[in-house]
């Protein structure tokens, strides 16, 4: 999970930076990328006798996916200050909960 504004390398599941505190955008699935497609304009859709939802169904042996995945470990700057991965609050070093959110360091 790369920071498009410092260029830092982030653990997976980091929603914030930990070097800069910008927030960094999820990858997003292949079922929310069908499901914000609009189909609208395709030929036929909106008729009776079309339905193109077998075209997107996904095998029923799948599991779902996980809402939160393992969270990040905190990475303290050189400072010892640090950036929550969950909210993004920079914190002090002597600060051993985010302030914010109450992540554990």
């Amino acid at each position: 999970m790369t920071c498009k504004n410092c260029g830092y390398e982030n653990k997976l599941g980091a929603r914030y930076c930990q070097r800069c505190g910008q927030y960094i955008e999820p990858k997003r699935t292949l079922a929310q990328e069908v499901k914000s497609l609009d189909f609208r304009s395709l030929a036929g859709v909106g008729r009776r006798d079309v339905n193109i939802a077998p075209l997107f169904t996904a095998p029923s042996n799948q599991t779902p996916a996980k809402a939160h995945q393992t969270p990040s470990p905190v990475e303290p700057m050189p400072d010892g200050r640090w950036y929550c991965p969950d909210c993004g609050t920079l914190n002090d070093s002597s600060e051993r909960f985010c302030k914010n959110c109450g992540k554990v360091r």
